[in-house]
C-alpha cells in the first residue's frame, strides 16, 4: 500500500470515528489501533496531534465541496445553484455517513480544545460558506433572480442559520421530518427575496 493510500485509509477511519467520538476523542494513539498501524507510522504520517486534525478537517471539508459546494456550480441559474445548495446541504447535514452530525460543525465548536493550529484552521474553514452563500446570492440579485435590493450578507446569515438548525435538530429528532421541514423554510425564503 503506498504512503498515499495510507494516509487516505487513515483519514478515513477519522472521519468515521468522529460522529461517536468527536475531535476530542481523536487521538493518534486510538487512530492506531483503529487503523492496526504503529503510533510512530502515523506520527510519520502527520508529524504530530495538530497536523493530524488539520489533516482530518481539510478531509472532511473535500467531502463536503465534493458533495455540497461543487454541484451547485454546475447549475447556470444562479436562482437554481441556491436551490440546489440548500437540497445538497440538507441533505449533508442530516444523513448518517455523510454530514451527521457535519464534521466542519464538530471542528469549529471543538476548536478551543484542538491544538492551537488546528483550532484556527477549523474555524477558518468553517467560516468559508457563508462568503461562498453571500456570492451566490449577490450574483442571483445581479441576474435580476433575487430583488436587486438583496442583502448578500443578510440572505447569507438567513441561508445558513436554517442550515446549522436543521443540522442540530437532525441529531435527536427525525432527520426526514427535519429535511422536509427546512425545505419548506428554504422555498420561503427565496419567494421572499424573489425577483
Amino acid at each position: 500500500m503506498s504512503a498515499l493510500e495510507t494516509r487516505t485509509r487513515i483519514l478515513d477511519a477519522a472521519l468515521a470515528a468522529l460522529p461517536a467520538e468527536g475531535f476530542e476523542g481523536l487521538s493518534i494513539g486510538r487512530l492506531a489501533a483503529r487503523t492496526r498501524l504503529s503510533k510512530s507510522g502515523l506520527f510519520a504520517h502527520f508529524g504530530g496531534q495538530g497536523a493530524l486534525q488539520i489533516a482530518v478537517i481539510d478531509a472532511a471539508a473535500a467531502r463536503f465541496d465534493g458533495a455540497v459546494t461543487r454541484p451547485v456550480l454546475a447549475e447556470a441559474d444562479p436562482l437554481e445553484r441556491l436551490r440546489v445548495l440548500a437540497s445538497l446541504w440538507l441533505t449533508w447535514v442530516t444523513t448518517d455517513g455523510q454530514g451527521r452530525p457535519c464534521p466542519l460543525m464538530q471542528a469549529a465548536m471543538s476548536a478551543p480544545g484542538l491544538a492551537e493550529e488546528a483550532g484556527v484552521h477549523a474555524c477558518a474553514v468553517r467560516a468559508r460558506f457563508h462568503p461562498f452563500v453571500a456570492r451566490l446570492a449577490r450574483r442571483a440579485a445581479q441576474a435580476g433572480r433575487l430583488r436587486a435590493d438583496t442583502d448578500p450578507q443578510r440572505f447569507a446569515f438567513r441561508f445558513e442559520a436554517l442550515g446549522l438548525a436543521a443540522g442540530l435538530h437532525a441529531l435527536s429528532q427525525d432527520p426526514a421530518a427535519v429535511r422536509a421541514c427546512a425545505q419548506a423554510e428554504y422555498a420561503a425564503l427565496l419567494r421572499e427575496f424573489a425577483a
